[in-house]
């Protein structure tokens, strides 16, 4: 899509209609779960590869680009996520199968875009309704600019990092909007565990909620609902207390592998879209059109 710069096999049309059974299953579990276990239901509501689509087109369209891959090994090999998948070795070192490969390419796919986008959309958002916190991150960036501490045309991520106030500013967002606002549901494991005082068995469903958790005044602050990039910049215990309990990516060994990516993307899009070659006004309008604009997705 990138290369052909529009929609390819219709896949953003299928993935908007994979997120809407998926937003109410995230919503209303209680009573969407026992429904879409319904063998009847079952069959027209849960992916698979005899629907074509939804999860089922995409599903279809992975399998067909794998299979065109084998069937010329001579294809040269670019280093896509394609590839990636097909040299992985399972447990007993031996190759994926085609399946599991597909299977993997699509949780990569359906992890990334819309998440992404939400992040840099509430970025934009926070910007525009705080015009002090814009104010001060252009300067930044028009300072690191000035210095020569930013390549041209395109600011590299490890340039983007030593940017404190964007990091900040990138910190705060995830924060107080975060991508997936909806609970992560685990199971105990095995032996149960004590949380707090209260003692959950084994087999128990847990979970924590982003949104919630990081609004706990005992955390964050009195002004834990405020946008306030500079809570980031304060007292260093106080911030390695905050990036304890920083829930946007989930947490422990179930956290989000593709988060590297997401702020990959994102940091680099903002210093870009606020470098001085720009006018305020165009970077207004801009920033005005991206938070509007379907085609972020």
């Amino acid at each position: 899509m990138v290369e052909q710069g529009h929609e390819v096999d219709g896949l953003i049309t299928e993935w908007h209609r994979v997120f809407t059974l998926g937003g109410l299953v995230a919503s209303l579990p209680w009573l969407i779960n026992p429904l879409i276990h319904q063998p009847f239901l079952k069959r027209f509501l849960m992916p698979s590869k005899r629907q074509d689509w939804g999860s089922g087109h995409i599903m279809l369209s992975h399998e067909k680009l794998f299979k065109r891959r084998l069937r010329n090994p001579s294809v040269a090999r670019r280093g896509n996520m394609f590839d990636s998948f097909l040299n992985t070795k399972d447990s007993d070192g031996g190759p994926l199968s085609l399946q599991s490969a597909e299977y993997e390419c699509f949780v990569f796919t359906v992890g990334a875009q819309d998440t992404t986008a939400a992040f840099m959309s509430a970025f934009v958002d926070h910007m525009l309704n705080n015009l002090n916190v814009k104010s001060r991150l252009l300067e930044e960036i028009d300072q690191f600019d000035r210095a020569g501490q930013i390549s041209s045309p395109v600011v590299s991520y490890e340039e983007t990092t030593a940017m404190p106030y964007l990091m900040a500013c990138c910190q705060e967002t995830l924060r107080l909007s975060p991508s997936v606002s909806m609970v992560l549901p685990r199971y105990v494991s095995s032996g149960g565990m004590l949380i707090g005082s209260t003692w959950i068995p084994d087999g128990t469903e847990v979970s924590a909620n982003p949104f919630v958790l990081h609004r706990d005044k005992t955390i964050f602050g009195e002004d834990a609902e405020v946008f306030n990039p500079d809570r980031w910049l304060g007292d260093a215990n106080q911030v390695r207390t905050m990036e304890k309990y920083f829930f946007a990516f989930g947490y422990g060994s179930r956290k989000c592998i593709g988060r590297h990516l997401a702020v990959f993307k994102a940091q680099k899009f903002f210093v870009q879209v606020g470098r001085p070659v720009l006018s305020s006004l165009s970077i207004g309008l801009m920033m005005t059109w991206v938070s509007c604009s379907e085609g972020l997705t």
